[in-house]
């Protein structure tokens, strides 16, 4: 996401209009933050799934190896397809 949305929100005049602008930027900020941090464990998922350790994961990423299994578990459960739909049109 770049600052010009952020930008455009913050110059509206109608301050009205402008908390609506950044409520909503908020909401996508936060939609792409959960979507992002479920995609990220889905990638550690299928990283263990082909074959690498916890260890190894962790070492790699900086984690523990038991939030590294934490998030292995999780990402077990996510669809890379519905997340991104769940996205619509937000992109980079």
């Amino acid at each position: 996401m770049t600052q010009e949305p952020l930008a455009n929100a913050w110059q509206r005049t109608d301050l009205t209009d402008r908390y609506e602008a950044l409520t909503r930027l908020g909401e996508r900020a936060a939609r792409m933050q959960a979507a992002t941090a479920a995609l990220r464990a889905r990638c550690l998922a299928d990283l263990h799934e082909q074959g690498l350790s916890y260890e190894r994961i962790a070492a790699a990423t900086g984690l523990t190896k038991a939030r590294v299994q934490q998030i292995v578990n999780r990402g077990r459960s996510v669809d890379p397809h519905l997340v991104l739909e769940s996205l619509g049109g937000v992109q980079d």
